[in-house]
């Protein structure tokens, strides 16, 4: 009876020790990407560590059918069978518009960040970056670009107007009431889609990922072994820039920059992103770029401040909460908000 007792004690005990090597033990998350050049004219890339391939083709999965949604909701040039854009507002030149819960999110949103940036990110900049679209044309297909005139973008000014994007929330019905006005999603569309595909990939339960959608980077969580998620501020080879890593849990890094997409006629290098008042590219920088807990803030923020005065910027970033910044001056300097070295890893990321 004695030996009997001995030997199911002596079984409970190895059973006890073999169980966490058995059911108890998770399998270790493997790192997974999907990357496309479908949307919004830029590469995009996640990467997600997941417990199974299968759950991460569900989060790819996800972030593929948001962003093909967004990038027809905001595209300017090319329409979609059941879909009202941004096209269909601006073909209708004043006609009121009924458009998707969705889209008039983001309508609202682009009102809210003209004011938020003080009339330097402005969706109504669309006829004025037209004009400039077009010089960009004739350098893509080999010729020689003609820049618009100052009495021309004058004239495209008059039609910036924001105050004549009238939302009616009640029937979402969008109205310009200057038929002149054009609507160009450029400064905020793809950190937009960028912010609502992470909070839909936080709903799904993916705890720990890195998207990257042009430029566009945000991360939240860390990787295995409590290792940070890094991105760095991309620069032009002739540029000293900032040489640390930012570390990125729950936040997001957004760079504007002229060294991408330009053309230059007599020397001069006109680059895509316009001042709301003059209409024509500020030189001022190299590319600024912002950190904050916000894609969609950081992009309309980048827009913003790389055609501000440099105090008036540090001004504005000062004042929001959870919000720094870098300027890469065409100088050569590069300059920081008070707050950017807190996220600093001096890694490669």
């Amino acid at each position: 009876m004695k030996k009997t007792v001995h030997s199911m004690l002596l079984f409970l005990l190895i059973a006890a020790l073999l169980l966490p090597l058995g059911s108890g033990c998770a399998a270790k998350p493997k790192k997974y990407t999907d990357q496309s050049f479908e949307w919004f004219d830029s590469y995009y890339t996640l990467t997600v560590y997941a417990e199974s391939e299968e759950e991460f083709n569900r989060y790819a999965s996800l972030c593929r059918s948001l962003l093909s949604e967004y990038h027809q909701l905001l595209d300017i040039y090319h329409s979609y069978d059941g879909t009202v854009n941004l096209k269909s507002i601006n073909d209708a030149a004043g006609a009121p518009v009924t458009v998707s819960p969705t889209l008039f999110d983001f309508l609202r949103f682009s009102q809210e960040i003209h004011t938020l940036t003080h009339g330097y990110t402005n969706i109504a900049m669309g006829r004025v970056i037209d004009l400039w679209h077009q010089a960009s044309e004739q350098a893509a297909n080999g010729l020689d670009p003609t820049v618009p005139d100052q009495t021309t973008i004058a004239e495209a000014l008059k039609h910036t107007d924001i105050n004549t994007l009238v939302l009616a929330e009640d029937s979402l019905t969008v109205t310009l009431t200057d038929p002149m006005t054009l609507l160009n999603a450029g400064a905020l569309g793809k950190g937009y889609a960028a912010q609502k595909v992470s909070e839909a990939l936080l709903q799904e339960g993916c705890s720990s990922f890195l998207l990257d959608l042009g430029g566009n980077v945000v991360a939240y969580g860390q990787k295995p072994g409590n290792e940070p998620w890094l991105a760095a501020i991309r620069t032009p080879e002739d540029h000293a820039g900032y040489d640390k890593s930012i570390r990125l849990n729950g936040t997001t890094l957004v760079t504007s920059g002229s060294y991408e997409r330009y053309f230059v006629v007599d020397g001069i290098r006109y680059h895509h992103i316009l001042h709301p008042e003059t209409g024509f590219p500020h030189q001022e920088y190299v590319s600024v770029s912002v950190l904050c807990d916000d894609s969609a803030v950081a992009d309309a923020l980048s827009t913003a401040l790389f055609s501000m005065p440099l105090g008036d910027g540090m001004a504005l970033v000062d004042s929001l909460s959870s919000t720094e910044a870098v300027w890469l001056l065409s100088d050569g300097q590069t300059v920081c908000s008070q707050g950017l070295e807190a996220y600093g890893n001096g890694g490669v990321s």
